[in-house]
């Protein structure tokens, strides 16, 4: 296993980038930040979900669902 470098929407260099998702990562950091979530976790869970092919070409709300869904705990029936 080598070294392998990615621009920042994830995708390995040489592949061609994509603006769309790129855009609706940056805005679902924001968000996720402002809500209170930290940097690190935030950026992991986007880091996760760059390998997920499903949302190669997802809207801002399905990224942010996504992302929600890692970084929120499952609620416990009443």
């Amino acid at each position: 296993m080598g070294v392998r470098f990615r621009h920042a929407d994830g995708t390995e260099y040489g592949q061609a980038l994509q603006p769309e998702a790129l855009e609706a990562q940056t805005k679902v950091f924001s968000a996720l930040r402002g809500l209170g979530f930290r940097e690190g976790d935030v950026r992991a869970v986007l880091t996760q979900l760059q390998g997920d092919g499903k949302l190669a070409a997802a809207t801002t709300e399905q990224w942010l669902r996504a992302a929600l869904s890692r970084l929120t705990p499952p609620r416990s029936p009443p």
